[in-house]
């Protein structure tokens, strides 16, 4: 029982700090780095002289990440699996080396200094590789319907973009990770703003009572340029986009070609984002 309460106190500090600073939430290194001090310090609390490790403790104290995963397969979100799959390896990685560490300390404290030392130094680069790998733009490669994108004054058929390699970024006023995410997409707009073969949409996305002043208010406050079309629920649908931000890459042939959920502080998504733009247009070539 007290191995689960260790847990449970690891897993309310990085809840806790994640309300406390929001920043810690749109940076997911910072949450695996938090995530991986916090386990490391729960599994030095249950540790003991008699006993380094356990594997039955490390599931113990682990189970609470371990629940959070089975929660996500339950509802589907398989997509989403990456980020908790990366704090269950750092949990078990840290909580270990606590364990260890505390087992260490009552024979010779300067081996359990480098365990904990060495743990510290794994949390700040492992995470790093989930961080990408749960960031990073997604291969897709399939043919989409034909559809349509509404501005205030006018409709968009997807027909007319046949040609060009299309951007599409799904937000909605409401959605503080996506007005974090518009300022980067809108920077790589800016790149390829008069080349034709290029076409940027956000896409504010009819959700939770989202209306299209709603939407349309929130960008001109945010001062961006791209343009602007409202999506009632089809065209993310069809893209099956069922979080936000979510961002979609088509090619020329109208196929989707690429597509990135989620936002992070930590990622360099202009640059990201204009890499599988140009690698689009030179297939175009």
């Amino acid at each position: 029982m007290l191995d689960l309460l260790a847990g449970l106190a690891a897993i309310a500090m990085v809840v806790g700090s994640w309300f406390l600073w929001s920043r810690i939430a749109l940076d997911s290194h910072a949450l695996y780095v938090l995530t991986g001090m916090a386990f490391l310090v729960a599994g030095a609390m249950r540790g003991s002289g008699e006993e380094q490790l356990s594997v039955g403790r490390i599931a113990m104290v682990c189970s609470p990440v371990l629940l959070g995963m089975a929660v996500l397969i339950m509802n589907e979100r398989h997509h989403e699996l990456v980020p908790p799959i990366g704090l269950m390896v750092v949990a078990i990685m840290t909580t270990a080396c606590g364990l260890s560490a505390r087992g260490w300390w009552y024979y010779d404290p300067r081996v359990a200094a480098g365990i904990a030392g060495g743990a510290l130094a794994a949390v700040l680069v492992v995470p790093a590789l989930f961080s990408v790998a749960s960031g990073s733009f997604q291969p897709r490669v399939r043919t989409v319907d034909a559809f349509v994108l509404s501005t205030s004054d006018r409709t968009i058929p997807s027909t007319s973009l046949q040609g060009r390699v299309v951007v599409l970024a799904f937000w909605a006023s409401w959605c503080g990770p996506c007005k974090e995410e518009l300022p980067e997409v809108e920077r790589a707009y800016e790149r390829y703003r008069s080349d034709e073969r290029v076409a940027f949409y956000a896409v504010d996305v009819g959700w939770n009572g989202e209306s299209a002043e709603d939407g349309e208010k929130s960008y001109m406050d945010n001062r961006l340029e791209m343009p602007l079309v409202f999506d009632s629920g089809e065209v993310s649908k069809q893209f099956d986009v069922d979080a936000i931000p979510t961002l979609v890459l088509m090619d020329g042939h109208g196929r989707e070609r690429f597509f990135h959920r989620g936002w992070s502080e930590s990622e360099d998504l202009e640059t990201g984002l204009a890499k599988h733009v140009d690698q689009l247009l030179e297939e175009e070539r």
